[in-house]
């Protein structure tokens, strides 16, 4: 299981992201992280540590070693090297697996529409419930609303939406964006077909429009029009310049954004073009 199917509040990316590097420093017991990650003085309760070590050991970034008793790390130095680093190699594990409440829940949230807009964790919770958990035949709750408080800045961090008070508004404008940096192997300042752009993003991102993990929550698709999520991150990334959007009439293959009809590009898309690289 590459992630905690029970997230709470305190399992932070910034705590789990120094949790890795001091282990990878050197293996520590749990006495001495106690020490140094979450001293008694600051948390007499050392709930902090409890759960961010859940979460590492659940990820298989760290594991115990029960002869030393010792926590020892299970990244390599390149996924350390800097945050950024550290949330590619993360995001990379998590939505490898379609079959984690993480990833269903993401998917099935991306798909959802700007409906999300105006729906509390409460009431996320028992649609999930409804939509997805039953026709998978079981009949507890997955996730509460604590949980998907904890998944929405989960969600943030990946790039996948945008905290407005208790509403992420979706949005993956970050995680295409690191997609972009980390090796896109795309043409640079040229128009390609935006089905070409389409096929490259599915086997990268599992979890947005096309990907393997996404199909069995979007129902347009195999129309060839993207999600709201999708849509707001591509007209994102227009505006501020990283890419660009355009239309030929008459094009054979066409595709289609959540119409916005104050934007630029209203809905119809046949080519992109990548204008930076890395």
């Amino acid at each position: 299981m590459p992630f905690d199917d029970s997230l709470k509040g305190m399992q932070t990316p910034e705590r789990l992201y120094a949790l890795c590097r001091l282990v990878h420093i050197s293996p520590l017991s749990r006495e001495q992280l106690g020490r140094q990650f979450q001293p008694a003085h600051l948390n007499k309760s050392g709930d902090q540590l409890k759960e961010t070590l859940s979460l590492a050991e659940k990820g298989a970034l760290l594991a115990h070693d029960p002869q030393t008793g010792l926590y020892r790390s299970q990244l390599a130095d390149e996924h350390l090297r800097n945050s950024e680093a550290f949330r590619t190699e993360l995001t990379r594990r998590i939505f490898s697996s379609p079959s984690s409440v993480f990833t269903r829940f993401t998917c099935w949230f991306l798909n959802r529409g700007a409906s999300v807009l105006g729906e509390k964790s409460d009431a996320l919770s028992q649609l999930f419930f409804q939509e997805v958990t039953l026709q998978r035949n079981q009949e507890r709750r997955e996730y509460n609303d604590t949980n998907i408080t904890a998944w929405k800045a989960w969600a943030a961090y990946f790039g996948l939406g945008y905290l407005h008070g208790e509403t992420l508004v979706p949005n993956a404008a970050g995680r295409i964006h690191d997609l972009l940096r980390n090796g896109a192997n795309l043409p640079v300042n040229r128009a390609i077909p935006f089905k070409m752009f389409m096929e490259w993003l599915a086997g990268r991102a599992p979890e947005l429009d096309g990907g393997s993990a996404n199909r069995l929550y979007n129902r347009v698709f195999a129309d060839q029009r993207l999600s709201y999520a999708l849509s707001s991150g591509l007209r994102t990334l227009h505006d501020i310049g990283t890419l660009r959007l355009s239309y030929t009439a008459d094009a054979a293959d066409v595709w289609y954004l959540t119409t916005n009809p104050a934007h630029a590009v209203k809905d119809r898309v046949s080519e992109i073009e990548i204008l930076v690289e890395g």
